[in-house]
């Protein structure tokens, strides 16, 4: 025989498990220069390239692709300059937990002027975490961005 209080707990449980899931967690390959990290480094292009993929594999991160940003970014300093640049795009990492899940991602836009011997090298990130019934944007970590910089550095110098 079902009583009231079993009727209201299995109300209850089927509520909590439809609402389980309402978010849905979607982060972009591309990311916007909202909030850019950027320095310059008196290296060429190339080698400004390579430093910037080894840091980002001793730090852990896996490149997924790479591209003109001229695809992403429609300026028209960027269609009609001398300048050498590349986009570089990070594989998502994803951490999941009882309430949801995180995904952080890591592009480096790399731009030199030709003749110059300077590249200046901008990181942008984004962590996006889903919780139940929200999803937090995240473009900021001073920490991990100071390490890829100091990595990048090292490379340079070598």
């Amino acid at each position: 025989m079902l009583n009231m209080r079993n009727v209201s707990f299995a109300l209850s449980f089927l509520l909590l498990l439809s609402l389980m899931g309402c978010t849905r967690l979607v982060i972009p390959k591309y990311i916007s220069d909202d909030n850019p990290y950027k320095k310059v480094f008196y290296t060429d292009f190339d080698k400004s390239v390579l430093a910037t993929e080894k840091a980002l594999e001793d730090l852990g991160w896996t490149i997924s692709e790479k591209a003109d940003p001229v695809i992403y970014e429609r300026t028209k300093s960027l269609i009609d300059s001398d300048t050498k640049q590349i986009l570089i795009f990070t594989e998502a990492k994803k951490a999941f937990n009882p309430f949801g899940s995180t995904r952080k991602q890591i592009n480096v836009y790399l731009r030199s002027e030709e003749g110059e011997g300077t590249t200046e090298i901008e990181l942008r990130y984004l962590k996006v975490a889903s919780l139940t019934f929200k999803i937090f944007y995240r473009y900021k970590n001073n920490k991990l961005m100071d390490r890829l910089f100091e990595e990048i550095g090292k490379e340079v110098n070598k």
